[in-house]
């Protein structure tokens, strides 16, 4: 079970990389064509490898080979009214992340019917429309991902598609307050039920 568990995190975090490197090869490449005329460009990144590498059954990590974590561009904390820390939603070049403080499981009211079926799933179908109607780039198309451990207890939630800078920041609010009164109801529920 616990092997299982490792198994899946780091596919996981494999699949997480190859989206960053992937958003920063594409980034590269928006920066070389823009690159001046008689400027030096940057060489054109590597291409990917045919195979994924094989995934080694033990990992040994020592200082030398364990990556220091991305900084994010923006850190948002959510509390409370009273000031109970609830968890952050960091923003990162290609991505935004939200992390609870708190264990919580992803069916406990009102996550999926508030914060996925309204607001997440409503984000996803505007930009759908968008991109139906010739007005957004279908990598732009707003869309999440759930990370969560054994016994579906949510661990991060990753939002992709927020690259727009017209619409980034009010989502951003938009996001933050809906996932902090989510977490708070989810909060209160969790103690209720002890």
């Amino acid at each position: 079970m616990y092997e299982q568990s490792l198994t899946d995190f780091l596919r996981g975090k494999i699949a997480e990389l190859e989206r960053t490197i992937e958003a920063r090869r594409r980034y590269l490449e928006l920066l070389d064509r823009s690159a001046p005329a008689g400027t030096a460009a940057a060489e054109p990144a590597p291409a990917p490898a045919q195979a994924p590498p094989q995934v080694p059954a033990v990992l040994v990590l020592s200082e030398q080979n364990h990556p220091q974590p991305e900084q994010p561009l923006q850190e948002i904390k959510l509390q409370t009214k009273a000031g109970r820390e609830l968890g952050a939603v960091r923003v990162f070049p290609d991505r935004v992340e939200i992390e609870p403080s708190f264990t919580i499981r992803k069916n406990t009211p009102p996550f999926q019917k508030f914060l996925i079926e309204k607001i997440f799933w409503g984000m996803k179908s505007k930009d759908e429309e968008a991109r139906d109607a010739g007005k957004l780039d279908p990598g732009q198309v707003f869309d999440w991902e759930l990370v969560e451990m054994d016994g579906g207890v949510l661990r991060r939630i990753i939002l992709h598609g927020l690259n727009d800078p017209s619409v980034r920041e009010r989502r951003l609010r938009e996001i933050a307050s809906a996932t902090r009164w989510t977490f708070e109801k989810m909060l209160e529920r969790t103690k209720s039920a002890f």
